[in-house]
């Protein structure tokens, strides 16, 4: 199963909007690619751990990416992704860079 937190789809379509273009078909093309999850107690509450030790580690990430690697994380996921740089500093976060064509 796909799962895409609900924070990256609006990342995305944030993006989009931002340059005029239409939302609505590129939501439902990404709402067919996995299931779009919400935020939930345990979510909160492993966000809040991860953002506390980067903190206190002088580590800090964007909020976004935190609740993105505290769903990862939850979910017992593996994330996807291109940009590694703020995720490593999270040890128990499983990821997976794709190699991408040229």
């Amino acid at each position: 199963m796909l799962y895409i937190p609900w924070i990256v789809l609006y990342e995305y379509l944030y993006g989009h909007k931002y340059l005029g273009r239409d939302i609505n078909t590129r939501k439902k093309a990404v709402e067919k690619l996995g299931q779009i999850t919400g935020v939930t107690q345990d979510i909160i509450l492993k966000a809040i751990e991860i953002d506390i030790d980067l903190c206190r580690k002088g580590m800090t990430i964007p909020f976004a990416d935190v609740l993105i690697a505290a769903t990862t994380i939850v979910f017992n996921a593996e994330l996807v992704t291109l940009d590694q740089k703020h995720y490593t500093r999270i040890p128990e976060l499983k990821i997976y860079m794709p190699i991408p064509h040229k």
